[in-house]
């Protein structure tokens, strides 16, 4: 079982999922398949998520990696899926995972590694990555291992 730490409680997760989720900014065409390579530098997604409300990074384009932990991609989903990074940065304030939001994207799947490249955006309380501008597969069938985690009282 796959879980992700998220800093906010199920009831506004549940809000954003129901609610769009997404950005609603106008969207490039498409979204290139290729970038300077997977051992390109990048963010790590605990420097991107921060830990203060918003990130820190809100608005900046940014290249992170990760592995895709859920999917939804599909025509009536959310419009993009979820990476979560392989090394925690032990900060038990910053998450560790990200909705990359993708609508015009190429498909990927629940274990993909992935180099990507798009805008830092906040979007109903919630980081994003959005306007997309590459993503690289690097490789496949990797999802990490899960993790136990003690959520708040």
């Amino acid at each position: 079982m796959i879980r992700l730490r998220f800093r906010l409680g199920a009831a506004a997760l549940l809000f954003w999922l129901l609610s769009g989720c997404g950005s609603t900014g106008e969207l490039p065409n498409e979204v290139a398949v290729a970038s300077p390579g997977c051992s390109a530098p990048s963010t790590s997604i605990s420097q991107v998520q921060g830990v203060e409300a918003t990130s820190p990074l809100d608005g900046e384009r940014v290249t992170v990696r990760g592995v895709v932990v859920g999917d939804f991609q599909g025509r009536d989903e959310l419009g993009g899926f979820f990476l979560q990074s392989d090394e925690a940065d032990a900060n038990p304030l910053s998450s560790e995972g990200l909705f990359v939001f993708a609508p015009r994207g190429p498909d990927v799947a629940i274990g993909d590694r992935l180099l990507v490249r798009g805008e830092v955006s906040e979007h109903q309380g919630l980081t994003e990555l959005k306007d997309i501008i590459s993503i690289e597969v690097c490789s496949s069938g990797e999802a990490p291992e899960p993790h136990q985690i003690a959520l708040g009282d």
